[in-house]
């Protein structure tokens, strides 16, 4: 595990397919996410990255509403690996400072940490305009990018992403998880159920818990990821 200050993956995975994002011709995620990143790709790379960093701090900045808890959040360890990376991962917090109707148009730009939350939260209230905006979105994303999953690149991937060496077992945890009241431990048991994530893919999770605990929890919190994280992933 490693920090990469140059902002790899947004010059390799984002900016790229961002700057013509009605065009879609391959990309390593759905058409729709490329518009979420199209305002960072009409600068250059560098530019484009400071941008995202800043965006991203403030809109951690606007879920937990506290400058140390923003600070905490940017020093954990999933929060710290997407920054520096330049992932979109805090981004996806923003669908916390949405309605939920609205707020499955953000899960699934990048789904992995999100949407078995998301279907869970789903089943408990069964609000119907959530999936309803989510189904709309799908069937105009074929109109506009007419077959854009047949242009999707780098499933490959998928066996570098970490947690693959622990499912389906972790099955095993994360279905009970889902089984409970707390929307936090929804969110744990969702990535459990995730076939292919990469640590980063928490960053979403540790945004939404230090934004609702206490401050020396979420002192403990920001230490654990990265003991967690080092102990786990390496």
């Amino acid at each position: 595990m490693t920090f990469n200050l140059s902002g790899t993956d947004f010059a390799t995975w984002f900016y790229p397919y961002s700057q013509s994002p009605l065009t879609f011709s391959g990309g390593h995620y759905p058409p729709w996410t490329y518009l979420l990143t199209y305002p960072f790709s009409l600068s250059s790379i560098p530019a484009g990255y400071l941008l995202l960093i800043l965006f991203s701090l403030l809109i951690i900045h606007l879920n937990t509403r506290s400058i140390p808890r923003t600070l905490l959040c940017a020093l954990s360890l999933p929060v710290a690996l997407s920054l520096t990376l330049g992932n979109i991962d805090s981004l996806l917090s923003t669908a916390f400072l949405l309605p939920f109707s609205l707020s499955g148009l953000i899960v699934v730009c990048k789904p992995q940490a999100l949407v078995v939350y998301w279907m869970r939260k789903w089943a408990t209230h069964r609000r119907l305009w959530g999936p309803l905006f989510v189904i709309l979105a799908l069937t105009l994303s074929l109109l506009i990018w007419k077959g854009w999953f047949l242009h999707l690149t780098g499933s490959a991937l998928a066996t570098n992403f970490l947690i693959s060496r622990y499912w389906p077992r972790s099955l095993l945890l994360g279905v009970p998880l889902l089984l409970t009241q707390s929307p936090t431990l929804w969110m744990i048991g969702g990535i459990l159920c995730t076939p292919y994530l990469q640590f980063y893919h928490l960053t979403p999770i540790v945004i939404y818990v230090i934004s609702r605990k206490s401050l020396p929890v979420d002192i403990g919190i920001m230490a654990a990821s990265w003991i967690i994280g080092v102990a786990t992933w390496g």
